[in-house]
């Protein structure tokens, strides 16, 4: 990041998830123990489960369920950049811009986060 920031002096940031996302259907599923390395990763994104189990109720079944894993991942992971002091910086001063997309695998849509409406929004 911070080369990509200080050297590269990159103005934009894209954070891309992806739908039937592995790591995150994986969140929901046991890992063996000798996994210790992956295990690890995934307690990672505990947060984003947890965040969205807190309205499990609207999610008919476990497809909806991790589609929506997969979006608040990449909400999660934006919210992350801003943790670092150079990203919010430039942020702030509007010399960095960071995006969320979310790429459908089945039919090659692209949704993009709009901060605004806290929502994903299909790109024209």
């Amino acid at each position: 990041m911070e080369y990509a920031l200080d050297i590269l002096n990159v103005s934009h940031i894209i954070i891309c998830g992806h739908s039937h996302c592995g790591a995150c259907e994986s969140l929901y599923k046991d890992i063996p123990e000798q996994n210790t390395f992956i295990k690890k990763w995934l307690e990672i994104a505990k947060p984003v489960k947890d965040f969205t189990l807190r309205d499990k109720l609207i999610y008919p079944n476990r497809e909806e369920l991790y589609r929506a894993t997969e979006k608040n991942s990449v909400i999660f992971q934006l919210k992350n950049l801003m943790t670092y002091p150079q990203v919010k910086e430039r942020v702030e001063n509007e010399t960095l811009k960071i995006h969320g997309w979310y790429y459908n695998l089945l039919d090659g849509s692209l949704l993009v986060f709009q901060k605004e409406t806290n929502s994903f929004e299909s790109v024209d």
